[in-house]
């Protein structure tokens, strides 16, 4: 499955230190792989479709696009501001 990372995502990365970047990184890329045996995933209220992944204090939300296979990262946040 391809990745892609919103604008949005890109930007919220390059703010991280280098380790936790490729920490989260490495993380997408195996939810990418087997989607459905990804760990600390949940399906988020209210939004349809959106999926959350609990990476340490931060979390990715993102979305699978079956048709196309792609995995859109829509943002990486911290926990508290991660579901406004």
């Amino acid at each position: 499955m391809e990745v892609e990372l919103s604008h949005a995502a890109t930007k919220d990365l390059t703010r991280l230190p280098r380790n936790t970047r490729d920490t989260i990184l490495g993380k997408i890329d195996e939810v990418a792989a087997d989607p459905a045996q990804a760990r600390n995933v949940r399906p988020l209220k209210g939004s349809n479709g959106l999926l959350r992944k609990r990476v340490g204090d931060l979390r990715v939300t993102y979305e699978i696009d079956q048709e196309r296979n792609v995995l859109r990262v829509l943002e990486v946040k911290p926990r508290g501001s991660a579901y406004r």
